[in-house]
């Protein structure tokens, strides 16, 4: 009977990515999953922002929206015109665990070259799924955070771990999650003071006041009292 059903997984499975690869135009990969997460994860942050005030939901729809547009643009890629989709299409390394000879780089931009002119469409190989695998399950994390202790801080919690499991050197990983907190704090400072407290729980943790923090924040973090 298990082999029955691993048999039965495996053809549902085949089928599924038959019918990816006639509407995605490529054979889906588990870049494909991830973006559907992606674009799942999105879509349902910001839908749930619509339970916040209008300031409160700016944050959250202005990252889950732009997560939303961009996860679809590179799930219709094989649709887009060719100078949208070279942009699009164009695979870019943040940062990197380790020192790349340029001319082994060269010669790999020029095998991609030539297998994307053979091939007709872009198609993005990716040899050990648990990269996507990984990134996948820290979106979840990052959403469970947000509903839980707030944007102001998950976000630097999110990158934090990225660069944890990516291997980044500490001076580029510490540069990074300063940098995530900082955008965050703009938002606190200029946009809602809402970012630091949890979606669902409503928990409040301190958070670093300067002296020109606007009144309506200090209102927030004092609990209204003037």
């Amino acid at each position: 009977m298990g082999t029955t059903l691993s048999r039965t997984l495996r053809d549902a499975i085949s089928a599924l990515a038959d019918v990816g690869e006639i509407v995605l135009r490529e054979r889906p990969t588990m870049e494909h999953v991830l973006l559907v997460i992606f674009f799942v994860t999105g879509a349902y942050m910001f839908w749930g922002a619509r339970e916040f005030s209008a300031g409160a939901a700016i944050f959250p729809r202005l990252t889950a929206g732009a997560t939303v547009v961009l996860s679809a643009l590179l799930l219709a890629r094989n649709y887009l015109p060719e100078p949208i989709r070279s942009v699009v299409s164009s695979p870019t390394q943040m940062v990197s665990t380790g020192d790349v000879e340029e001319d082994v780089a060269a010669s790999d931009d020029e095998q991609a070259d030539s297998d994307r002119e053979s091939a007709g469409t872009y198609t993005y190989d990716i040899d050990d799924p648990r990269g996507p695998a990984v990134v996948g399950v820290l979106s979840v994390v990052y959403m469970v955070l947000t509903f839980t202790i707030g944007m102001l801080y998950a976000t630097p919690i999110f990158v934090a771990l990225y660069a944890l499991w990516a291997d980044i050197s500490w001076p580029k990983a510490t540069a990074l999650v300063a940098s995530s907190f900082g955008i965050a704090y703009v938002f606190f400072l200029l946009v809602t003071p809402e970012v630091a407290v949890g979606w669902y729980t409503e928990w409040r943790f301190p958070v670093p006041v300067l002296p020109e923090l606007p009144f309506v924040a200090v209102s927030a973090l004092t609990g209204g009292s003037a």
